[in-house]
């Protein structure tokens, strides 16, 4: 998730409540002994019991490489287990207020974004991701005035059910492309079937 907020107790504050009318019980600063075995050693921020899957919660204040390796590494952790989650929560602080998007205006930009994507491959995957942003803010109206991180999209629509596990999985991919663009590695550049894939998930949450 990403949201414009100032510490990290502000934004377990600020989730915690959603959290609890999912069914879980969230646990700040969990002990060794509250962690399953394969995060041992590994301290998170909190973790989240009560529901399948459990859920650890980690928060990132400064972005950069470093953190996307730390979020990598994680995420590794979890390919082979079905009964825990990660959740990673992007501190923003300095994120400018938005305003939300008409869904009208977002399904032409759907549109849109398929007819970029045809011709100019790059800015097709900007294109689509700004729109899969708006819509994730529209489906999680707490966070209609806030800017979220390529992997806070993902993160939101996962944790929430607007999408699987898998299609977050493949999202993270397509993620690390448009951020290595929008970057300026030019050089990168998503494969057909990636974007196919991209637009069809925008497509099937603008339904």
């Amino acid at each position: 998730m990403g949201i414009a907020v100032l510490s990290e107790k502000a934004v377990l504050d600020q989730f915690e409540a959603r959290w609890r009318d999912q069914g879980y019980k969230l646990v700040r600063e969990p002990s060794q002994e509250e962690l399953p075995d394969f995060l041992k050693g590994f301290r998170p921020d909190a973790i989240a019991v009560g529901q399948k899957p459990s859920l650890v919660i980690e928060i990132i204040g400064k972005r950069g490489k470093a953190a996307n390796i730390r979020i990598q590494k994680l995420n590794d952790l979890f390919d082979d287990n079905q009964e825990w989650h990660l959740e990673v929560v992007y501190l923003s602080p300095e994120t400018e207020l938005l305003t939300p998007v008409e869904q009208s205006i977002v399904r032409k930009a759907s549109h849109q974004a398929r007819i970029v994507c045809e011709t100019d491959p790059r800015a097709g995957l900007l294109w689509a991701w700004s729109t899969l942003e708006a819509i994730t803010r529209n489906l999680e109206p707490e966070l209609a005035n806030s800017s979220l991180g390529s992997f806070s999209v993902i993160e939101v629509l996962v944790s929430n059910g607007h999408v699987s596990q898998s299609d977050g999985k493949k999202s993270r991919s397509l993620a690390k492309k448009r951020n290595a663009i929008a970057h300026g590695q030019v050089d990168v550049e998503p494969e057909k079937k990636e974007l196919e894939y991209l637009l069809e998930l925008i497509e099937h949450l603008t339904e």
